[in-house]
């Protein structure tokens, strides 16, 4: 279709870059990005959200097998045990900025301590 380079002109750089993002991985497990879309839309399968808890293990697994402080990994895991009181099971895609604010809230921190536990909340997050 001509209108192809039309389109892709129209885009700006963070919409071509979605689209460009998945081209290696769908490559590597043997798909096309037409064919992934067309399952998405023939099946109406949303993408899978892991629960908070299995993406907190998994963080906490990985920053276990890099060489951090003792004392680093301790208040981490402290911030992350914290963190997972309530919401453990919830898909990690549901958890709001309400949350956050709730966790960062309830314990009563001030600024500084709040900043940190709040970076560290994000590096989670990344990781999902």
């Amino acid at each position: 279709m001509s209108d192809y380079g039309t389109l892709w002109t129209a885009l700006n750089e963070r919409q071509r870059a979605g689209i460009v993002y998945p081209l290696h991985p769908l490559s590597e497990a043997g798909w096309s990005l037409g064919d992934a879309t067309d399952f998405v839309i023939m099946h109406g399968k949303s993408p899978p959200s892991m629960s908070l808890g299995k993406v907190a293990d998994q963080f906490l697994q990985a920053k276990t097998a890099n060489p951090c402080r003792p004392r680093y990994l301790a208040k981490l895991k402290g911030t992350v045990s914290s963190f997972l009181v309530g919401p453990r099971e919830r898909p990690i895609a549901e958890i709001t900025l309400p949350d956050i604010e709730e966790f960062l809230s309830r314990n009563g921190w001030a600024g500084a301590t709040r900043k940190t536990r709040l970076t560290d909340r994000h590096e989670i997050r990344r990781c999902r």
